[in-house]
Parts: structure tokens; sequence; C-alpha cells
């Protein structure tokens, strides 16, 4: 009897491990098949090129040693809407990339401003597209024309520096209002509706 009692005892204890190890493998199974699934969404892409006269270089930065630089404008290559801003530097430069030391005066070059473009300088010093872009489609040109007016500078070996106009184009999501606001703080007060309100010096 008391063996009797001790094998149903053993037999119990071995069916409440049974369970337990169960019960444990399931909890496992669960929790990895949510962590699964959590992860199954695609982030969108959010990107820009420089289009200048209809020709789109597939680069962020476009930097060109030129005599005049024309219709320039900015595509979005990304698959979301997105706001637009650049940033553009002027400077001397030799064929080899060499950067002169003093920057070119108001005098060695022309920059006609596209009218009406939505473009608007901001006090941060970029230029801002105030309109989101939607995917494939361009900003309205930033500029109509850049020209060299001047002869650059020569160095002392005989090295021949040309007017260089550097166009840095970022993008960022338009969607949430926040995500412009936060990131571009500096140059944009407020976003909604798909357009953009910038900070003007004095502001």
């Amino acid at each position: 009897m008391k063996l009797l009692t001790k094998k149903k005892t053993v037999f119990i204890i071995s069916a409440v491990l049974l369970l337990t190890a169960t019960v444990g493998s399931m909890i496992a199974f669960v929790f990895t098949s949510t962590g699964k699934i959590d992860n199954t969404f695609t982030p969108s892409l959010v990107s820009c090129a420089i289009v200048e006269n209809g020709s789109t270089t597939e680069h962020y930065r476009d930097t060109v040693s030129i005599s005049s630089k024309s219709d320039v404008r900015i595509k979005n290559t990304g698959d979301t809407n997105a706001y637009i801003r650049v940033s553009v530097i002027i400077s001397w430069k030799s064929a080899d990339g060499k950067v002169w030391a003093v920057s070119p005066s108001a005098s060695d070059y022309e920059i006609t401003l596209a009218q009406n473009s939505g473009w608007e300088l901001a006090a941060d010093g970029y230029r801002y597209y105030t309109s989101q872009v939607s995917p494939t489609a361009c900003t309205n040109a930033l500029f109509e024309l850049i020209e060299q007016k001047n002869e650059g500078p020569k160095g002392a070996d005989g090295t021949q520096y040309f007017l260089s106009v550097e166009i840095v184009a970022s993008a960022i999501q338009s969607s949430p209002d926040e995500a412009v606001t936060s990131a571009w703080s500096s140059g944009v007060s407020s976003a909604s509706g798909g357009t953009l309100t910038v900070k003007r010096t004095g502001n």
C-alpha cells in the first residue's frame, strides 16, 4: 500500500513537472512569435537629388567648378512626401579640388534668383522650399542662373582657380509636422498642411 502511494506521488510530481515544462515552452513560443510580428513593417525612404537643366545627379552633394550654372532644382527621390532645404557654398577651386583661401566677392559672380519660386532664405542660412514635395517630383527652380563674372585667382605655382558652387541638399519626411519642426528647428518655426513657415532674420 505504501509502495503504491509512493508511485502515485511520483506520478503526480512528474505530471506537474511535465505541465510546467509545457507551459514554459508555450510562453517562449508566444513571445518569439510576437517579436516577429512586431518587426514586419517597412520604413519609408527619404532622399533627394540635384537636377540641373532636366538632368538628375543622383548624389546628396553636387560640387562642380563652373563658369555658369542654371535651372537648379531638387528632386524627391524617396517614396514619401518630404520637405527640402539647401545650403549654397560658393568658393574658388582648382581643377584638382584645391580650395583658394579667400572666398569670391559679390562682384566675382552673379546670382539670378528664380521669382515666386517657393524658396525662402531662413535665419540659419539655409534656403527652404516651403511646400512639401511628393515622390519623383521636383521643387521649382532654386536659381535661374549663377555665373562667374571675373577670372579666378592664380596660385604661385600657376594653378588656376575657378568659381565653384556647392549645393548641399537635404530632405526630411513631411509627416508628422513635429519631424521637421524638431529636426530643423534652427530655421523652421512651424509646419502645417504641407507648408513650412521659416524663421527670418530678426524674428
